[in-house]
């Protein structure tokens, strides 16, 4: 696979963005890539490396910072909730 095209949204479903890249990103720059440009869209979206994640919906589980999004069982098509877990897991 060259690249997937995942949808991007938090709990709420108060923005959804379809986002492209390369399925062996690994998960760190995925997570920063993502809430990068969410910030582009939304700038009251702030990215804190510690704190920031990416949540599989369909695997129930986090890309982990060390594995590639194809690692971590990443699909093309999937939903990812942009999670901020310093707010005891709440997404934007």
């Amino acid at each position: 696979m060259k690249n997937v095209i995942i949808t991007v949204t938090d709990r709420e479903q108060s923005f959804s963005y379809d986002v492209e890249f390369p399925p062996d990103i690994r998960g760190d720059r995925l997570t920063a890539f993502m809430f990068e440009a969410l910030h582009e869209l939304d700038p009251s979206v702030e990215y804190d490396g510690r704190s920031c994640g990416l949540y599989l919906q369909r695997a129930k589980h986090f890309v982990n910072s060390h594995q590639t999004f194809a690692e971590a069982g990443g699909r093309n098509g999937d939903i990812v909730l942009a999670v901020d877990m310093g707010l005891g897991g709440a997404g934007w």
